[in-house]
């Protein structure tokens, strides 16, 4: 089968990450689809035809092992490959949950094309594209926005769309995390750090990470020291949103 046949169907409610992974993937040339919608998946699969789905695990009204479950009633035996963050579950734990295979976040267009195609039966390798070009231009704190931009390739409107949705997604879960913070409510709290990890990982921007990733860990309550290290990555979050919307308004999204 060749690429172009090769019709994809990605499931995650994080825009973002949606708008990157379908990216990467129509720079390969398969065909994609996006469902931001996971309880939708499996109608979609009943209505079209995929030849693959890829999806997010940890999706709180509807995560990734349900979306498996709704999809093996309408299709038995459709590949299903699942993405996540989560270090606990190894690849053969995925396996043993029924996934074909499985992709960890931040994961590169390498990676993500090679597992596709490895999953549909193609044996070749993928052609490598730019996974994070070092143009030595950097955001602050030397944050790499060419981190998110490549994935869109050549494609600069592309990348216009994956910066900006950056900026007002990130925007919104930081609001989201401050206020579920403020409330005392750890759940909320954890898993806001959870979805933001892996974009922050990639950027680049260590302490901001650092801190995510306690409070992913973290148990309940939070310790004093802990929720005062994420007010302040929440001003650091707020600087990087801002160099994002300044990038993309004054139309230089790479460099």
């Amino acid at each position: 089968m060749s690429d172009e046949e090769l019709r994809v169907l990605l499931v995650d409610d994080d825009r973002l990450q949606l708008e990157m992974v379908a990216a990467m993937c129509r720079r390969a040339g398969f065909s994609v689809e996006c469902c931001p919608y996971p309880e939708y998946a499996a109608k979609l699969i009943s209505e079209g035809h995929f030849d693959l789905v890829v999806t997010d695990i940890q999706m709180p009204a509807f995560d990734g092992f349900r979306v498996l479950a709704a999809i093996r009633e309408v299709n038995p035996s459709l590949p299903v490959v699942a993405v996540s963050a989560r270090g606990e579950m190894s690849p053969e734990d995925f396996a043993a949950r029924g996934f074909t295979a499985c992709l960890r976040k931040p994961f590169s267009y390498g990676e993500l094309t090679a597992t596709i195609r490895r999953v549909c039966g193609g044996g070749r390798q993928p052609l490598q594209g730019p996974e994070a070009p070092d143009t030595g231009q950097a955001g602050p704190e030397g944050i790499r926005f060419d981190a998110l931009t490549a994935y869109a390739g050549d494609d600069a409107e592309a990348a216009r769309s994956i910066l900006a949705s950056f900026a007002e997604q990130t925007a919104a879960n930081c609001a989201s995390l401050e206020g579920a913070l403020a409330a005392g409510d750890w759940a909320t709290v954890r898993a806001f750090a959870h979805k933001m990890l892996p974009i922050f990982t990639m950027l680049g921007a260590a302490a901001v990470a650092s801190v995510l990733r306690r409070a992913e860990g973290a148990g309940d309550p939070f310790p004093e020291a802990l929720s005062a290290d994420l007010a302040a990555a929440g001003d650091e979050i707020r600087r990087i949103v801002a160099e994002a919307e300044r990038r993309v308004g004054a139309g230089k999204v790479r460099g």
